[in-house]
C-alpha cells in the first residue's frame, strides 16, 4: 500500500508536493500545498480515490518549480473524508487494506474533530480510540476482525483509511525502549559493584 504511505507523507509534510499515480482507471496527478489539495471538491475527490486505488504512485516535492496551480484548495481533512465516503470500496482494495492493517504494529490513535468534516462512522472512530485507551495500543487486525458484519467491517475499513491517510495513527510507543533499558542495566551494574565493595 505504497500509495497510502505516499499520500500520508504528502499530507504530514505540509509542503508543496505532487503525487503521480497510475491505476486501472487511468493515470493522473494530485497537487498539494500547505493549505490543502489544489482544485475543487469535484476535481480533487476522484483524484484521491485514484490514489487510493493506484497500482503505482510517485511523490514529487515541488521546490519552487513553476507549476500552474489553481487558486482553489480543499482542506486535507475534508478531502480525505469525502473521498473515503460515498462510494463502494472495491473488494480487491478492501482485502489489500485488511492485509496492510495486519502488517502494522500496535498503534496509538489521536482524536481529531472529524465530525466537522462530515465523517459519518464516528462510532467506529471512537471504538478504535477506546481500544487504544483500554489496552495502551490498538492492534488493527483485531480491530477489523471484531467487526460483526459486512457493513461494520466497511465502516471500520473507512475509519482506518481516513485515520492512516491523515496521520492520526502512529506506532505505539513501548513502555521503555531497548536503548534506555540498556543504559539502565549498565548503570545498575555499576551501582551493584560499588555497593559490593
Amino acid at each position: 500500500m505504497r500509495n497510502l504511505v505516499h499520500l500520508r507523507r504528502l499530507i504530514l509534510a505540509r509542503t508543496d508536493s505532487r503525487i503521480d499515480y497510475v491505476g486501472a482507471h487511468g493515470k493522473g496527478s494530485l497537487l498539494y500545498c500547505r493549505n490543502g489539495f489544489h482544485g475543487t471538491n469535484e476535481s480533487v475527490i476522484p483524484r484521491i480515490r485514484g490514489v487510493f486505488l493506484a497500482n503505482q504512485t510517485r511523490a514529487v516535492k515541488l521546490n519552487g518549480e513553476a507549476v500552474q496551480i489553481p487558486q482553489a484548495t480543499v482542506p486535507a481533512v475534508r478531502a480525505i473524508v469525502a473521498a473515503a465516503q460515498g462510494w463502494e470500496l472495491p473488494d480487491p482494495f478492501a482485502k489489500r487494506l485488511v492485509q496492510f492493517a495486519g502488517q502494522l504494529p500496535p498503534v496509538s490513535v489521536r482524536l481529531a474533530p472529524l465530525h466537522r468534516a462530515g465523517f459519518q462512522p464516528m462510532s467506529s472512530y471512537m471504538e478504535i480510540h477506546r481500544q487504544m485507551i483500554n489496552k495502551g495500543a490498538c492492534r488493527l487486525d483485531s480491530y477489523l476482525r471484531e467487526a460483526g458484519n459486512a457493513s461494520e467491517l466497511d465502516r471500520r475499513l473507512r475509519t482506518f483509511l481516513v485515520c492512516f491517510s491523515l496521520g492520526l495513527i502512529a506506532p505505539a510507543k513501548p513502555n521503555h525502549t531497548k536503548e534506555e533499558s540498556g543504559r539502565l542495566s549498565v548503570l545498575a551494574r555499576i551501582i551493584q559493584r560499588v555497593r559490593g565493595l
